[in-house]
């Protein structure tokens, strides 16, 4: 029985699931066809925390915690705070590819396919027919909510492409009256993995609609509790991994805060991020046709369609300067600095928006065959201006003097353009890595408190101190190793970050972490013997990360052979 349902849908939607795929790699050619890379203001960020994935599965060395082998070799924490899952799977395409060229074109593919994989299976369980949904899901592979990874290295995008699978539960609360529990944990936990502000974005969502049935429905409030707080509980088994990282990073260290953006107010889409209305420019159509049905025909929704409205219209207004952003950052609120950019908040919104139409877009034209010749044409304009959009920065690849350049924070360490270019394409993926570094200093740990810019210091005490030579890093039995040659009782500055699990070990003997002299942002100074001096890091962690890591893999397994047995019987 199973089997015949697989093979049905597989028929009845493959020629969909096909053009999908074809048309998400239609979108990469641009980069393909002229060899070039795109280098946003994330790229180094990121690449670092996957070159640092990468390169444990190549020498089967598992660091939860410690970078060894990523940003400077510092042993500082990152991705076990920042969406893991991700990391690793991000981590493995770096693995597999023969250059970074190559894994950025295979994510990149994934991206695209992701998106509008997600956005189908969306609109199809939202009753919308099967080509509105193909034109609708297209069109949302060319949303800055999934370019922004591709033209900047945005995070967010990952989550965006996700985003519209995580909302198949809340279709079912409306359309099947059921409440799925384990469906909620699952995705609100695979969002948790992937990034955490989109969690939170989902985490509103989930809120609004269960929130209006809880209120409508009130014979089923009993029951509707009850599986709310299943779908909580399951959530937390399968995270146990990433709450497991926080609460031991943030109990024995004050960490850094991300960058915290005081111009938030310029960040939103009515102010310097408009491009988010008009990428692709069918959006500011929809959003145009979105507001009149509104105005005319809001008591004909539906009351799926009415939430849906109403959501949608919350974060229209978050991404927007109607909330008074500039105001709010003078208060130092720290639930408003985490937000950093309002357009984020355009995610979700354009997700809704996309099923608010599929469902609702056959009003002003009222015949079915003209509808879909209009969304024909915005679909192949959206096409139009994505391959546009990436082709313009690959001509800036190709054509500037400088396809790389130093900017606020970001070091060049090579004056050959050359060089640059043939880093990208070599396999020695730590060349660029060397060639180019950015002083990000997201989640290292704070022991003073001082004025001084901590992009600057990163600089100061990591970067800097790498580059002279004096220091040689290597990763041995999963520590990492320094060594450097001093005259007698000379103070060096190792570069390294030290948190308070950080075991250190300075010329075999351990030291202590109240015998450590440490700078502001956790890295040691020490007294030198004359000769060679070896300084060696391991990250300590309880037998309870074997255990965080192993209750989201069982409680997964369980789920599947309850799920498997369910649908057999």
């Amino acid at each position: 029985m199973v089997i015949l349902k697989c093979k049905q849908k597989i028929r009845e939607h493959w020629k969909s699931w096909l053009i999908i795929d074809l048309l998400a790699f239609l979108l990469i050619t641009p980069q393909l066809l002229s060899k070039s890379m795109i280098f946003g203001s994330d790229i180094l960020f990121h690449f670092n925390r996957f070159y640092d994935v990468a390169q444990q599965i190549e020498n089967h060395n598992f660091q939860y915690f410690m970078s060894q082998y990523g940003f400077q070799q510092s042993g500082r924490i990152v991705n076990a705070l920042y969406g893991p899952l991700m990391a690793y799977f991000n981590g493995f395409l770096v693995w597999i590819s023969p250059s970074w060229f190559i894994y950025q074109n295979l994510a990149n593919l994934i991206l695209f396919g992701l998106a509008g994989h997600s956005m189908y299976l969306l609109l199809k369980r939202s009753q919308v027919i099967e080509k509105r949904a193909l034109q609708l899901s297209i069109i949302y592979m060319t949303s800055f909510s999934i370019l922004y990874w591709v033209t900047r290295q945005g995070f967010t995008s990952w989550g965006a492409a996700i985003f519209p699978l995580c909302l198949w539960p809340m279709v079912s609360l409306y359309e099947d009256k059921r409440f799925n529990s384990w469906q909620v944990g699952f995705f609100m936990a695979l969002m948790f993995q992937v990034h955490l502000f989109s969690a939170v974005l989902l985490a509103i969502v989930y809120l609004f609609f269960y929130g209006t049935i809880f209120v409508v429905e009130k014979k089923r409030r009993g029951q509707l509790l009850i599986q709310g707080v299943l779908s909580v509980l399951l959530f937390f088994l399968l995270t146990t991994n990433v709450w497991y990282g926080l609460l031991t990073l943030y109990s024995g260290n004050e960490l850094l805060a991300p960058f915290v953006n005081h111009l938030m107010h310029q960040s939103t889409i009515t102010y310097n991020s408009i491009y988010w209305l008009v990428t692709p420019g069918v959006v500011l159509l929809f959003i145009g046709y979105f507001i009149w049905f509104i105005r005319k025909k809001w008591h004909e929704l539906v009351l799926f369609d009415r939430v849906t409205v109403g959501v949608a219209v919350f974060f229209l207004i978050l991404s927007s300067n109607l909330i008074p952003w500039r105001l709010l950052m003078e208060e130092n609120w720290k639930i408003i600095e985490t937000i950093q950019f309002p357009f984020r908040f355009f995610v979700p919104f354009t997700v809704l928006l996309l099923i608010f139409i599929g469902r609702n877009g056959q009003v002003i034209i009222k015949k079915k065959d003209r509808t879909t010749r209009v969304l024909n044409i915005a679909m192949a304009l959206a096409l139009v201006q994505t391959i546009l959009l990436t082709g313009y920065f690959c001509l800036v690849w190709q054509l500037k003097e400088q396809p790389i350049e130093s900017s606020l924070h970001t070091y060049l360490y090579t004056e050959d353009s050359e060089q640059l270019k043939r880093a990208v394409f070599s396999g020695e993926k730590q060349e660029i890595l060397l060639l180019v570094q950015k002083s990000t200093p997201d989640y290292l740990p704070i022991y003073q408190t001082d004025q001084f810019n901590k992009y600057k210091q990163y600089k100061e005490f990591i970067i800097d101190q790498n580059q002279g030579g004096e220091f040689t890093k290597e990763v041995i039995d999963g520590s990492l190793v320094v060594t450097w040659q001093a005259r007698l009782n000379e103070e060096v500055l190792v570069p390294v970050v030290i948190y308070d699990r950080t075991q250190v070990w300075l010329n075999q003997r351990k030291m202590p972490h109240q015998e450590l002299d440490l700078t502001t942002i956790g890295t040691p100074k020490v007294t030198s013997k004359e000769g060679e001096n070896t300084l060696i890091l391991a990250y300590s962690h309880s037998k309870y990360l074997s255990i965080a890591l192993a209750i989201p893999m069982i409680t997964l397994i369980l789920m599947l052979g309850y799920r498997f047995v369910k649908i057999k019987d």
